[in-house]
């Protein structure tokens, strides 16, 4: 057998990189994967503070995790696919903006958990997965035991048409009435503007006044 020979049947033997899965471990990967999916998901929409729809976009976690897991058990026995998948997914274009970071972030630990079980590196998986989670809710309670006494209100505004604001006319206004403001989200056409703040409040009466 030539060198052309080799390369070719080392392309098109699916053992020549790892061993394919059975159908019993193929199942323990997918029951785990969305075990963890879920348990993400229900991690995202308690401990994030974002201003988007967090259950529509917590979701597609389980989807995204057991997909990514599905094609990397598929290509993973076959260089071959690997570099198919490459130019395949040069092709796709996602248009959809991620404007908070921690979207992105959870994006990313489901496509990582996705990776490794489609590896069937479940050990390494599992105890990964087990430290981040960990992580993500001690740092949560301890943001949460350290947050200041006054309540944290989210406030959405948005202006259009002959009654626009500049937004540091609006920042001003919230720091006259509040004790904190901070911006997490700006949003601005020609017709409108919609900003997104928490700030804080000592009372009722400074809340009402900023709102008039």
């Amino acid at each position: 057998m030539n060198k052309s020979e080799t390369f070719e049947s080392f392309l098109n033997n699916p053992s020549a990189l790892s061993l394919s899965l059975s159908l019993e471990e193929l199942l323990i990967n997918l029951i785990l994967g969305t075990i963890m999916s879920l348990i993400i998901r229900y991690t995202y929409i308690y401990c994030t503070n974002t201003v988007s729809d967090k259950k529509t976009f917590a979701n597609q976690f389980p989807l995204l995790l057991l997909i990514t897991m599905f094609i990397i058990t598929i290509v993973k026995s076959s260089l071959a696919l690997s570099l198919g998948l490459v130019g395949a997914l040069s092709i796709v274009r996602f248009r959809t903006a991620i404007k908070e970071p921690s979207e992105l972030i959870y994006l990313f630990f489901c496509i990582g958990i996705g990776l490794g079980l489609g590896a069937n590196q479940r050990f390494i998986t599992i105890i990964s997965f087990l430290f981040i989670i960990s992580f993500i809710w001690l740092y949560f309670l301890i943001t949460q035991k350290n947050q200041n006494k006054n309540q944290n209100i989210l406030v959405t505004i948005t202006t259009n048409g002959e009654k626009k604001l500049e937004l540091e006319t609006i920042i001003k206004l919230f720091e006259q009435y509040s004790n904190s403001v901070e911006l997490i989200r700006f949003d601005e056409t020609e017709e409108n503007i919609e900003a997104h703040f928490n700030t804080t409040f000592d009372s009722i009466e400074n809340l009402n006044l900023f709102r008039n």
